[in-house]
């Protein structure tokens, strides 16, 4: 329990600092519990409460503009990849979850200078869905797609945490209609939830306190972290 506790903290943490790489982190972490599946599904109930609270938290910076088109380009893709998760076997799911990690990692070794138009973030998010019902992994893409347009700070924070809601509650509403979310461990989702709660609140506290330097040891460690547990669990 300590674990999923460690897990959780960590998730929200990581997230509400840098704005992606908390999700990744908790799935591929959960793998190593349990089989991917379990581990994409069990995230997703506690990740849905964690972006909402986080929305909350940084409600003052919500930019409706640029929130809407992620939001209505993610809800098609957190569905669709849903469905193709229960049907795809535990070893094709555990080398997705591997290929993000390090796809991940190099976006943020080499990042993209080029800035995108606001009209594209709604394919985009809609990608970003796929990815994180299928991997866990999309917010690694959310991330870089949202910089890309050249927002930052609160904005940025507030942005990620309103698409996450959306993919998040509709990849619960995937999972739950082909019955594979396990409520028999739904003690251990209750203690990831309050702990990505606390690491929420953590990380709103301390997020302007850190300098440039350390977020950047933390863009890099979070990707490095995962792609560690993802080869573990191969």
């Amino acid at each position: 329990m300590l674990l999923l506790a460690t897990l959780g903290l960590l998730a929200g943490l990581i997230t509400t600092l840098s704005g992606f790489g908390g999700g990744l982190l908790l799935v591929t972490a959960l793998a190593l519990l349990w089989d991917p599946l379990t581990a994409l599904t069990l995230s997703s109930l506690a990740l849905l409460f964690g972006n909402a609270q986080r929305l909350w938290l940084f409600r003052r910076d919500w930019d409706r503009r640029l929130a809407l088109p992620v939001v209505v380009g993610a809800i098609p893709g957190a569905l669709a990849g849903a469905l193709l998760a229960t049907k795809a076997p535990t070893w094709i799911l555990q080398v997705a979850i591997v290929a993000m990690t390090f796809i991940a990692l190099l976006r943020l070794v080499a990042p993209s200078r080029i800035t995108l138009p606001t009209s594209l973030l709604g394919p985009g998010a809609c990608g970003v869905g796929l990815l994180s019902a299928t991997t866990g992994g999309g917010g690694f893409l959310l991330g870089p797609l949202l910089l890309s347009t050249g927002i930052s700070g609160g904005r940025y924070i507030a942005t990620g945490a309103s698409a996450g809601t959306a993919i998040h509650l509709f990849r619960v509403t995937g999972y739950s209609t082909t019955g594979i979310i396990d409520f028999s461990l739904i003690n251990s989702v209750i203690i990831i939830t309050l702990a990505i709660l606390l690491g929420n609140l953590l990380g709103r506290k301390i997020r302007t306190e850190l300098g440039s330097e350390r977020m950047r040891w933390l863009e890099y460690g979070a990707p490095v972290v995962c792609a560690a547990l993802a080869l573990a669990g191969l």
